[in-house]
């Protein structure tokens, strides 16, 4: 309602208020017409007229103050920035005129006039309105837009917004509200196109709902399946979780991929705006990353608190059983000792309840967004390694681990309860009835063991078979079921082993009266024979009370295992019975033997004396055949030799093997007869001649190798130490051999100290200082010509060229090679020097340049030439003559150019200081053009020698010394040159100008 409007209206209604009830009164005819009434009414028109007369005065007050100007108030533009800094837009309608059409409505309905200076403007209302409607409409569309982003959600939508800023620009600054027809034109223009930003931004927002539904899936899709009532064996629970995370995988995969998908289809939105976009369009992948991060460590953070709660339980109630764990005898080799294990381990279910890195592997696939939108890799940790350093999960993960120590330590108190039976298993079976074997114990104590298993076996089957740990039931069927089983098997082992020792002994016993019957019954057929049936007759003599002692104790051992229906072989059943007749036999045996035993010894004592002259003889005969036919001769092959050497040593062999046997039979009969000492020195003979034909076989041997040889690849050391190896070792022959004549002997000590004589010669032709030169003066000394280089010219070769007989000249002409390569050295060295000898060529001023020190050269210089002149004085040096000269005559010119270069140097910087005065300049043109001339000239040589500094090419420049000379001489010693001043100046300047004249 408007203010003045208002206040008419509200008097108005004053008015109405009145003439109700004074109509009522006029229609009342029944009343009479008495003062009061007439007074009523006459104050009933006064107020009326009052009540007129304010309306019409606040008529009249509204139209004066109207000012005309309304229409200048049309002229702003439709829209405004909002001042608080959001970005949102508001209407630019002056709100006067709202006012204003809001009174003159009021006043129209009063049934006043209108004002001619705003009724122009009140007939365009309903336009205004209309305009001021679809303003508002396209107002709020951009201000929910702008509402609806978040900040970085501007940046990421910054172009379209700036296109409808764009847009909407002509609103805010060109569009007033005068122009109806244009505005409506925009207005509907730029809906249009914020219709379209706003369909966008609702399909992003849609997106980030989606996504954000699709990271809930993902942290709702747990890793770890447990339900409180399985209860697993052995890989179950591993192979169970295994196949569940596939089937997660599965899921969080496509869920990933749904992401990625709708983030795809996001980005295609994005993906041709500006930079500035794009680093936002960043901005927000990487926050839909880490909520994917968080999602996934979300899902890992509740599965382990799963996995914590089956393993630790929870504050009211303890853990349900989740593994059913035996309790089992395990050996895991058949050397090893069985041990009380569970199965699987506590290891293996440690390794089983781990399922942390299997959690991070399952989901180390799913890669960070951002890379997979850049193609690049990120700079931060893949989220597994954020989800595995997590400290929550860390600590969950912690909580697992102190569950399962705890239980473990349960489980292995548990365990000790099975100690009180380790002997059943942990002693060894076959070891300790071997040592238990080897006590021989009475036949009660096998009673005794075998009945006290059976007590421990009955124990075992009282124990409880399954019981719950916390979190793991234990079944304990197997372990009683081996721990019975090696009670069995120790019983098994007693019965065995009784059976074994009382079998044995009666076969052992049986087989030893028999044997011993045959062998004595034997006749002897050699001295060997008869000694050991004497000696048998004796020991069974001295067993037999022994051996009667047995019979008795097998008669026991095998009442015991009568006892114990033990099954005994028929074969040792019908022994058992017939053993007390076979021991009265045995003993008539022994008596018999002695008779015949007697005969045959005097027998052989007879027959062992007439051997022995025989065989004296047959020595004899054999070293006189060796003397004689050696081999000793030179002229034999080595193969030959050592083959009848060879025949000899077997002939040896046997005369030693039969000289053995004799005088062990003659020493059997008490008879003494001392070793045949022609055996000893044949056989001493055999090894020196067996060594000097091995020793020549290994000459030959190595000389066929060393003959073909290329000589540039002969190993002299080697074979000069393997030659005087074999002459040492002969010559120790020859000494202890003084009496034999042995022609192989001699022949092969002088074949190698032959070749020791040429080892001198090889040496000096393998001299790495011989040259060409060298070895053609060798072809004209033994006047033919050969190759040294040729693969043919081997040590054969050096032998038919009769070199050797050359050896003393050969050994002058390399002894001179060495000196010649010393000064060969020489110049190489000097060559290398002034290869790396260099001027210090510095810059000076003006693009020239000036020689520095040059003390180290002229050392060079001195040191070089004196190495030179030693050389020359040398009566080697022919060889080299002429290089010698050439480098006197290089390093004299170095050391002149080099003065003169310090020389012109000096005379050019002090003209050069000289010629700087303008004075001098003026007063000594035509000098002072001369020696910019020389100065030029120095600038060029000093220029070149700057580029290449190198003492050798920089001082043999073609006509270097010449230019230097004739500067030398303009410089200081031409009176017309640059030097020279007139007589009217020289008095002024004497000491200054001409000092090197």
């Amino acid at each position: 309602m408007p203010r003045i409007a208002g206040q008419a209206h509200w008097v108005t209604a004053l008015r109405h208020r009145l003439e109700r009830p004074m109509e009522v009164l006029q229609k009342a005819h029944f009343m009479p017409d008495s003062d009061s009434r007439k007074q009523l009414v006459l104050t009933y028109g006064q107020m009326v007229q009052v009540l007129d007369d304010t309306v019409r005065k606040y008529y009249s007050e509204w139209s004066q103050n109207l000012d005309g100007q309304y229409i200048k108030r049309l002229e702003l533009p439709l829209m405004v920035r909002c001042k608080d800094k959001t970005g949102k837009l508001d209407i630019n309608f002056d709100k006067d005129l709202l006012n204003l059409f809001s009174e003159i409505y009021y006043w129209e309905r009063l049934k006043f006039e209108i004002p001619q200076s705003v009724c122009n403007i009140y007939q365009d209302r309903e336009e205004l309105r209309v305009l001021r409607e679809r303003t508002l409409l396209l107002i709020r569309n951009y201000n929910r837009i702008i509402g609806m982003l978040s900040p970085d959600e501007l940046g990421l939508f910054r172009d379209r917004i700036r296109f409808m800023d764009k847009k909407i620009q002509p609103g805010l600054t060109k569009l007033v509200w005068l122009s109806k027809g244009a505005s409506n034109v925009f207005i509907r223009d730029c809906l249009l196109h914020i219709d379209k930003v706003q369909s966008v931004v609702d399909g992003y927002k849609a997106s980030n709902l989606s996504i954000s539904k699709l990271c809930r899936q993902i942290s709702e899709t747990l890793l770890i399946k447990l339900d409180g009532k399985t209860v697993y064996r052995n890989l179950e629970f591993e192979d169970d979780q295994k196949a569940h995370q596939q089937r997660c995988l599965q899921m969080l995969r496509s869920t990933h991929q749904n992401i990625v998908d709708i983030m795809t289809s996001i980005h295609n939105i994005f993906s041709n705006d500006g930079p500035e976009v794009q680093e936002h369009w960043v901005t927000y992948t990487e926050k839909v990353d880490h909520m994917v991060e968080e999602a996934l460590k979300s899902n890992i953070k509740q599965s382990m608190k799963n996995l914590s709660r089956a393993i630790n339980g929870d504050s009211k109630t303890s853990p349900n059983p989740l593994f059913k764990v035996q309790v089992a005898l395990r050996q895991t080799t058949p050397q090893t000792t069985p041990k009380v294990e569970f199965s699987p381990t506590l290891g293996k279910l440690g390794q089983i309840v781990n399922i942390m890195p299997q959690l991070i592997s399952t989901i180390s696939e799913l890669k960070r967004l951002p890379e997979l939108f850049t193609s690049k890799q990120s700079q931060g940790n893949p989220i597994h390694i954020n989800i595995e350093q997590d400290e929550e999960i860390r600590k969950i993960q912690a909580a697992v681990a102190t569950g399962m120590t705890a239980n473990a330590g349960h489980l292995q108190a548990y365990l000790k309860t099975w100690d009180k039976y380790r002997d059943i298993w942990e002693i060894n079976k076959d070891s300790f009835i071997q040592r238990y074997q080897r006590l021989n114990p009475p036949v009660t104590s096998f009673d005794a063991d075998i009945h006290r298993y059976t007590e421990k076996a009955n124990s075992v089957e009282q124990e409880e078979t399954v019981l719950n740990i916390r979190f793991v039931m234990l079944d304990c069927s197997p372990l009683k079921s081996s721990l019975v089983q090696h009670c069995s098997e120790w019983q098994t082992k007693f019965t065995q082993l009784l059976s074994h020792i009382a079998s044995t002994r009666l076969k052992e016993l049986h087989a030893s009266l028999q044997d011993s019957t045959d062998r004595l019954r034997q006749p002897p057929q050699t001295l060997l024979e008869l000694d050991e049936s004497l000696k048998l007759l004796d020991t069974l003599r001295g067993d037999l009370a022994k051996t009667e002692a047995q019979i008795p104790l097998i008669h026991d051992q095998f009442a015991i295992l009568d006892k114990y229906e033990v099954p005994v072989e028929h074969a040792v059943q019908d022994m058992r019975e017939v053993l007390n007749g076979k021991w009265v036999w045995y003993q008539q045996v022994l008596i018999d033997s002695d008779i015949m035993l007697q005969k045959h010894k005097e027998k052989f004592k007879n027959g062992l004396v007439v051997s022995s002259e025989e065989f004296k003889k047959k020595i004899q005969t054999t070293l006189e055949e060796f003397n004689s036919a050696g081999p000793f001769d030179s002229a034999l092959s080595t193969e030959l030799a050592l083959n009848q050497i060879a025949e000899h040593r077997s002939q040896l062999e046997i005369l030693k093997e039969e000289e053995s046997t004799i005088l062990h039979g003659l020493g059997f009969f008490k008879i003494e007869q001392t070793p045949s000492k022609v055996i000893r020195t044949l056989e001493k003979d055999i090894d020196y001649l067996q060594q000097v034909w091995e020793i020549t076989q290994d000459w030959n041997a190595n000389w066929n190798i060393w003959k073909v040889g290329q000589f540039t690849t002969l190993q002299t050391e080697s074979m000069e130490s393997t030659a005087q190896d074999m002459f040492k070792k002969l010559h120790k022959l020859q000494r202890e051999l003084k009496d034999k004549e042995w022609d192989i002997l001699d022949f092969s000590k002088n074949k190698i100290d032959q070749f020791k004589t040429i080892i001198p010669l090889i040496a000096d032709l393998r001299n790495p200082a011989m040259r060409d030169r060298h070895w053609k003066q060798i072809c004209e000394e033994v006047q033919c010509s050969f190759d040294q280089t040729s693969t043919e010219f081997t040590l054969e070769k050096i032998m038919l060229l009769g070199l050797d007989k050359y050896a003393d000249k050969i050994c002058e002409i390399s002894g001179a090679a060495s000196k010649e390569l010393s000064i060969e050295q020489g110049l190489e060295g000097i060559t290398k020097t002034w290869e790396e000898t260099i001027l210090d060529i510095a810059p000076y001023k003006k693009g020239h340049y000036r020689l520095r020190g040059t003390d180290e050269v002229f050392q060079v210089l001195d040191d070089n030439q004196v190495i030179l002149s030693t050389m020359k004085a040398s009566r080697f040096v022919k060889a080299f003559e002429r290089e010698v000269d050439s480098w006197e005559r290089r390093l004299s010119q170095v050391l002149e150019v080099i003065e003169m270069i310090l020389t012109v140097q000096r005379q050019w910087i002090y003209l050069e200081n000289i010629f700087q005065g303008k004075d001098i300049r003026e007063q000594l043109p035509h000098e002072c053009k001369e020696f910019e001339d020389v100065s030029s000239s120095w600038k060029t040589i000093m220029g070149r020698l700057h580029k290449d500094n190198n003492a050798i090419r920089g001082t043999h420049h073609s006509g270097l010394p010449e230019k230097l000379s004739e500067m030398s001489s303009q410089a200081g010693g031409d009176p017309e040159g640059p030097g020279h001043v007139p007589g009217d100046q020289e008095a002024d300047l004497p000491k200054i100008l001409f000092p090197l004249q």
